[in-house]
């Protein structure tokens, strides 16, 4: 009957260290491989925390918009005070004025083309 021979020790260990690389390698695949590894699932929790804020953010605006729409609606002294700000108009009796940048307002002013044209 033959014997067995003993296998080296170098031989062992490198069996060893082969099933150690092995199951890291398998671990570290379970942790991070595929297509939601950890990097990938952080960065996705990131982007969702931003896209959180930005939507606080728009609803923020959305009810100050909201809060200034009725306010116009309902009041008149905020009316006129955006008629003053933005369209440049006067209160009570004074003249109604009003700035525009329109190259066509030669037709409602006594200006003609040549004078607004500069030449």
């Amino acid at each position: 009957m033959p014997t067995k021979r003993a296998k080296p020790r170098w031989r062992i260990l490198l069996n060893r260290a082969l099933f150690a690389a092995v199951g890291c390698a398998l671990l570290w695949f379970a942790v991070e491989g595929g297509e939601y590894g950890t990097r990938e699932l952080l960065h996705q929790r990131n982007y969702h925390n931003a896209l959180t804020l930005e939507v606080e953010g728009l609803e923020h605006d959305v009810d100050s918009l909201q809060k200034e729409k009725t306010a116009v609606r309902t009041s008149d002294i905020v009316l006129e005070r955006i008629a003053r700000e933005q369209y440049g108009m006067l209160r009570g009796n004074k003249e109604i004025l009003f700035w525009t940048n329109n190259s066509r307002a030669y037709r409602d002013s006594s200006a003609t083309p040549r004078d607004l044209s500069g030449r």
